[in-house]
């Protein structure tokens, strides 16, 4: 299995995740509850 190219995995990865984290901070207000509440949607979307 290849590594696939630095774009291809910042389209896939980074950016969903930067993405996210934006729209939880502005939801949330931007604080450490807010990055709390960004790791359990991460933990709970990988379970899914």
């Amino acid at each position: 299995m290849s590594i696939p190219p630095r774009e291809t995995w910042e389209a896939l990865y980074a950016r969903p995740m930067i993405e996210g984290r934006a729209f939880i901070e502005g939801r949330y207000g931007n604080s450490l509850n807010a990055f709390d509440q960004y790791t359990e949607l991460k933990a709970t979307c990988s379970k899914l």
